[in-house]
């Protein structure tokens, strides 16, 4: 990060998260509709650390509290000497891998964690236009509904107007 290497230790807990974002952050993403932030939130990461039985994850690196505070010390905007900036906060509550972030695949060669995944970098940016896309269809939607409904509502008091004169006419 920041042009200089960062170890981590296998045993670390930001091992742990880095490891298990790069597996699951594309997949729980594709699942995101809607409004919803594309990223990790708190709830995704507590079912990734508890489908692994206590002998692989201790229980106490299982708890809501402990994951949050691994990802928010490595937050790539946290000013902190022990942060290795892995994860970027897209929302409240919601992560990614940073996308800045290259990982040493082989002697002297690196790659971006986001080529490792096959997948465009989500940014808050991105993620800001993707919900705001979103939003404006879901609009659009609902405003061609309503356009719809009021034609309908029209014909309708267009036939009971003529049915009416019909009806009473001399």
């Amino acid at each position: 990060m920041d042009n200089h290497l960062v170890k981590i230790s296998p045993r670390s807990a930001e091992f742990f998260l880095l490891h298990n974002f790069l597996a699951a952050q594309v997949p729980v993403v594709l699942k995101k509709e809607g409004i919803a932030d594309r990223g990790l939130d708190m709830d995704d990461v507590e079912d990734i650390a508890n489908s692994f039985p206590n002998t692989i994850l201790p229980e106490f690196r299982k708890k809501r509290t402990y994951l949050n505070a691994i990802l928010s010390k490595n937050e790539v905007s946290r000013n902190d000497p022990y942060n290795r900036k892995l994860f970027l906060r897209i929302a409240r509550g919601v992560y990614v891998i940073n996308p800045d972030l290259d990982i040493l695949v082989a002697e002297d060669h690196w790659m971006n964690a986001y080529d490792m995944m096959f997948t465009e970098k989500m940014t808050r940016e991105r993620n800001e236009a993707i919900v705001q896309e979103e939003i404006r269809l879901r609009h659009q939607r609902q405003m061609e509904a309503w356009h719809k409904q009021q034609q309908r509502l029209e014909a309708e008091r267009k036939r009971q107007q003529r049915e009416w004169e019909e009806r009473w006419r001399w």
